[in-house]
């Protein structure tokens, strides 16, 4: 018969603190199996099996989003499958070596400026020094459809100054680039400075391939958002110089939670794509996630129903190829709105501005 433990016994047996479980369980790591008329949480003893396995991926340094994937995956008796994920956080902690060698770089540029200075600095010179702080990658932009954070997407890009960007990202900046989106669908070959949105996504490379017929397929995962302060032009391409925007904190309204996922059965495109997504969405807990995963859905689903697209589907794989389209102002209309859903830092700004978009159809 199972041991039941309310939880502060059972923080107690598990050496971690009853605040700390409140946030493993809304993050879907573990939930408690019952509510008592008291409306306390009850815990089985054998869920402190999922707790231990919980610090030991902590330990290896996953994050508790990392780790939500691999309790999913139940790779606790699989070696394989470990050994898999083992050797993508080694992969990650390479790449995290090579940011703090470059931020490293930076800071010691901006000492190099301070030395010396025994007064105040000018305004110029305390923009000059910040420069160093941010970084700068390429950047390329697309047309008609806005990258979120956390999805996957597959691009076809034909224009040379993008494919030379990808290139470049690829050989010196280990794949990360930042992604912004054109205002308008009819744009000059390389766009000027305010002819695209200053809020996009840094994103990694996954892979970039050359086509017989001169284009270029990518895929690329959205990784976080960021804010372009400036572009520096440099030989043939653009490089953004950005600061990060760190995901707000926000536990969505369940009236407002059923609503969207309601409103995507209505009206996004059918098939087993719209079921997928659905099922995926029922799952996440984590406000913001939810919100950018459901935005980015509709974001794709919209213009598909404006444009002429060839749409693909693999799963967590969104592709946008080859497009026309005849009405570009309804088109530039919810652009301008699912953008918005972007920069947003307000959770509750964001899940009302995703409600209205969704409700305009």
């Amino acid at each position: 018969m199972a041991e039941w433990h309310t939880i502060g016994q059972f923080s107690k047996k598990a050496d971690v603190s009853a605040r700390t479980l409140r946030v493993y369980e809304e993050m879907g790591l573990i939930r408690s199996h019952s509510r008592g008329q008291n409306g306390y949480r009850y815990f089985e003893e054998g869920q402190l099996e999922v707790l231990e396995r919980i610090k030991s991926f902590k330990g290896f340094g996953f994050t508790l989003k990392e780790i939500r994937a691999l309790l999913i995956a139940d790779i606790g008796m699989n070696s394989d499958k470990l050994v898999s994920f083992l050797n993508g956080r080694m992969a990650s902690l390479n790449e995290l070596e090579t940011e703090i060698r470059e931020q490293r770089q930076r800071i010691q540029n901006a000492l190099s400026i301070l030395k010396g200075k025994d007064q105040a600095l000018k305004e110029n010179e305390k923009l000059a020094i910040m420069k160093h702080f941010e970084e700068s990658i390429p950047m390329i932009t697309v047309r008609d459809f806005i990258l979120f954070p956390g999805s996957y997407m597959a691009i076809f890009v034909g224009r040379e100054f993008t494919k030379a960007a990808v290139k470049k990202s690829q050989a010196d900046y280990n794949g990360k680039i930042v992604v912004l989106s054109q205002k308008a669908f009819e744009m000059n070959e390389k766009p000027a400075v305010g002819e695209f949105f200053d809020v996009g996504t840094v994103s990694k490379i996954i892979e970039a391939k050359d086509l017989p017929d001169g284009t270029m397929k990518l895929v690329v995962h959205a990784e976080e958002r960021c804010h372009v302060v400036d572009v520096l032009e440099n030989e043939r391409i653009s490089l953004a110089r950005y600061s990060k925007l760190e995901p707000f904190s926000y536990i969505i309204p369940e009236e407002s939670r059923s609503e969207i996922l309601e409103q995507i059965q209505n009206h996004m495109i059918e098939g087993k794509k719209k079921i997928r997504l659905l099922a995926d969405l029922h799952k996440v807990n984590n406000g913001y996630s939810f919100l950018m995963r459901a935005a980015e859905a509709i974001s794709v689903s919209k213009h598909t129903k404006n444009s002429t697209y060839k749409k693909t589907f693999t799963p967590g794989l969104f592709t946008v190829d080859a497009y026309s389209d005849e009405d570009t102002s309804a088109i530039n209309m919810d652009l301008l709105r699912t953008q918005e859903i972007l920069a947003e830092t307000d959770g509750s700004q964001s899940a009302q501005k995703l409600l209205e978009l969704l409700r305009q159809n």
